[in-house]
């Protein structure tokens, strides 16, 4: 499987090495290999949306296999890893901007590096743009709609606690996934019938809503239909609220929910 729309990957990782200090020694001596059980890298990648699919979310799962992967930077070549998980799952998009869709993932154990570029079926090379336009990007909360945001930004952070045992080759032995997973959803909206309560009911009164962005390419001129990405927030409830307007330009305003998921595999759910 090939994922489209790739803008850049950075990837990192690092040789743990430790000084060994011992009585009436003069100086550090480096030890070259400390004894450490894990090894592990990090990459980040960067992408646009070009498509109305992302099998990546079928790998948001509870497990101790993880996920196996490659870079590929020539015809022979590829950065490779084989067991991986995905820390991060981000979007965001402004009008007149194209949408990005980016995810960070974590590998670990010694296969990570250069390797013989493996068959896979591949993706198609010529896939449209898609720029956002005025209304196409609307949000749904709690059964209304709204068609003037004007940005968003959606993300999904997911922490993992190693558990490292003796004689791991290199990578844990399993993982304590860090319940609850927060969903960060903010945007900003021109002003127009919405109007924000007292500060003082957010606090004393929480209100918590079910959030549904969705980007739409309404007049279908990349060819991707009216739904091409949905992102979804259950149960969130409202934790900021920034308000800016001038002789100049339209009042807009910019809220930030929060909400919280309890199973990892839920995050397909989510995102469509």
């Amino acid at each position: 499987m090939e994922i489209a729309g790739v803008q850049a990957v950075d990837g990192t990782y690092n040789l743990p090495i430790e000084p060994i200090r011992s009585l009436g020694q003069e100086g550090a001596i480096i030890n070259e290999d400390p004894g450490v059980t894990t090894l592990e890298a990090n990459f980040t990648v960067d992408r646009l949306v070009v498509t109305n699919e992302d099998p990546l979310t079928g790998f948001f799962v509870d497990d101790i296999v993880g996920i196996s992967g490659h870079l590929k930077y020539d015809e022979n070549n590829a950065f490779a890893f084989d067991r991986g998980f995905i820390d991060s799952y981000t979007s965001s998009c402004s009008i007149n901007q194209i949408p990005t869709l980016d995810f960070a993932i974590t590998v670990y154990g010694g296969n990570i590096g250069a390797a013989g570029v493996p068959a896979a079926p591949e993706v198609p090379k010529d896939n449209p743009l898609y720029v956002a336009r005025p209304g196409d990007i609307s949000l749904n909360v709690s059964g209304q709609a709204c068609n003037r945001v004007q940005s968003y930004s959606y993300d999904i952070s997911i922490g993992r606690i190693p558990l490292e045992t003796i004689g791991d080759d290199w990578s844990p032995q399993g993982f304590i996934v860090e319940y609850p997973i927060p969903v960060n959803v903010s945007f900003e909206l021109e002003v127009d019938s919405y109007k924000s309560k007292k500060f003082l009911e957010f606090i004393c009164e929480p209100h918590r809503q079910d959030l549904e962005i969705i980007l739409n390419d309404c007049n279908n001129t990349c060819g991707l239909g009216s739904g091409i990405r949905t992102f979804r927030a259950p149960h969130a409830r409202l934790i900021s609220y920034n308000q800016v307007g001038s002789i100049e330009q339209a009042l807009t305003a910019t809220l930030e929910y929060r909400s919280y998921i309890t199973n990892i595999t839920g995050i397909k759910d989510l995102i469509k």
